[in-house]
């Protein structure tokens, strides 16, 4: 499981404590953290042309760099 600084970033924007603490729940069972870094940056980019969001890209891009073999998302837009 891959973990990233944007996962980081929104959760803990989140208003909602019981599910912002789920979500943190998930952090500590990952093997894999992704931080901020400049391949990361241009990847994401780099997809812009598909027409996504900035954050959804890095979250796109952060999947790809971890080497997940799937990407799970809530979001209906991607």
């Amino acid at each position: 499981m891959v973990w990233s600084f944007i996962l980081e970033f929104e959760n803990s924007a989140n208003p909602d404590l019981e599910a912002k603490d789920s979500i943190q729940f998930w952090k500590n069972l990952t093997d894999t953290k992704i931080i901020s870094n400049k391949e990361l940056i241009e990847d994401a980019k780099n997809f812009q042309q598909l027409g996504f969001g900035i954050k959804d890209l890095i979250h796109i891009a952060s999947a790809i760099q971890g080497s997940a073999k799937y990407f799970i998302t809530v979001d209906k837009g991607i």
